[in-house]
């Protein structure tokens, strides 16, 4: 295997263990796609609707709300009526999501560049929450 596509790996693998390690995922990946939605939706204006999250995730809904029910049961994302329209149910992230967000956006840039520099080439949970790097807000919507 080429060097430069085996050290790509390490670092996806390395990124994984970071979201893991700050948010306790173990194997799905629909937390991580509601967390990124509803800070991207938060950061770009109106919240995002439960309407609109069900249809963006290719995920049943019943899965989408079983793992939102955990979201909101560790205080990272809660639930609000939209003040114009009560009917529509709009998910807005904790402030503490938000900066756990950006500091492990931090640290995984900090392990594709090479910037931890950890005897055992892990980075703490410290390290992640103290974040590295700069604080870059992406300019175009992620794609699920």
């Amino acid at each position: 295997m080429d060097q430069d596509i085996r050290q790509q790996l390490e670092c996806l693998f390395e990124a994984k263990r970071i979201w893991r390690e700050a948010f306790r995922d173990e194997q799905s990946v629909i937390p991580m796609d509601i967390v990124l939605l509803t800070v991207w939706y938060h950061s770009q204006g109106p919240a995002l609707s439960m309407k609109h999250l069900v249809a963006e995730l290719p995920y049943s809904e019943a899965g989408i709300k079983y793992h939102l029910r955990q979201l909101e049961a560790d205080g990272l994302v809660t639930r609000q009526s939209d003040p114009e329209d009560g009917r529509v149910v709009r998910l807005v992230p904790s402030d503490h999501l938000v900066d756990r967000v950006l500091s492990v956006t931090r640290a995984m840039k900090a392990a594709f560049n090479g910037d931890h520099h950890r005897p055992d080439g892990q980075m703490s949970m410290a390290d992640v929450m103290a974040g590295a790097g700069s604080q870059d807000v992406p300019s175009t919507p992620p794609r699920i």
